[in-house]
């Protein structure tokens, strides 16, 4: 099984998808690294910002850059591997390949693959991302932005989602939204890989599909946020689980990681039983 998993991950990194996000992703992370130094280039130390909020994931500066790794993430990762099998089937590849290896394995080793992919294909960038900030900025800057020092360390807003963590340490801050963004990597790609398994779809449908699922939830939930009353729970419901620190519940994200997580197992497995050959 162990093998099977490696062909096909060497299978993924072999694909032009796969080199297109690469390129993508760390383009993105360069280029916002590189906008964001050259705005702060030249600035008394007394204004430079602290190297925890000069990762991509935490810029205050907002770049168009940072949604290829926020709200385009379901379709960057999707886009590398998602529609193998569906690719597969549609040359009759799928065919020869099930005479020789269970389908059930087949099945598994590629979502397995696919989830390794998209998990690191996230997780390298950001962490390299977030290691040039550190190059590039002091650990403990100068720039409270407009709050005194006693200030923003005895003001610990609760509506933020670990609250404590962001302003006492930092950094573990970063590095725990770090992984939840490329734990929801694999997910978006497993969803798209569990879509593909439908009767009649195309590839382009499942490409797209968690990023619409995704859109849905979240104007879903917006809108519930809106008009439930009790506060605790609006907030909650209206977290957004592709931000760093946003206003919400870390509970409910990581409920609604699990929740993505369980349905692409679902359709998975549906797909390893039905005759889709």
């Amino acid at each position: 099984m162990i093998g099977l998993v490696k062909l096909e991950i060497r299978k993924c990194i072999k694909r032009t998808e796969f080199k297109i996000a690469l390129i993508a992703i760390f383009s993105a992370i360069f280029l916002d690294y590189i906008i964001l130094c050259k705005g702060y280039y030249g600035s008394a130390l007394s204004k430079v910002m602290s190297a925890s909020d000069g990762s991509i994931l935490t810029n205050l500066i907002k770049t168009p850059l940072s949604p290829i790794v926020s709200i385009l993430l379901p379709l960057t990762v999707s886009f590398i591997y998602s529609d193998s099998y569906l690719e597969e089937r549609k040359w009759g590849l799928s065919n020869f390949i099930n005479t020789r290896i269970s389908k059930n394995k087949y099945i598994l080793a590629k979502a397995i693959a696919i989830a390794i992919v998209s998990f690191f294909i996230i997780f390298i960038p950001l962490i390299i991302n977030m290691l040039l900030a550190i190059i590039a900025f002091p650990i403990q800057g100068h720039n409270t932005f407009g709050l005194p020092d006693y200030k923003k360390l005895s003001y610990i807003d609760p509506g933020i989602m670990l609250n404590r963590i962001k302003t006492y340490y930092p950094y573990i801050n970063i590095l725990i939204f770090i992984i939840i963004r490329a734990l929801f990597a694999s997910s978006f790609a497993l969803i798209s890989f569990g879509i593909s398994f439908f009767n009649k779809i195309n590839k382009y449908l499942v490409i797209l599909s968690s990023m619409i699922i995704n859109t849905l939830l979240m104007m879903i939930t917006d809108i519930l946020s809106r008009i439930i009353p009790n506060r605790d729970i609006s907030r909650a419901i209206g977290t957004n689980i592709l931000g760093t620190n946003s206003y919400g519940n870390f509970i409910w994200l990581i409920f609604i990681m699990c929740i993505y997580f369980i349905s692409s197992f679902m359709l998975i497995r549906k797909g390893t039983k039905n005759e889709i050959l």
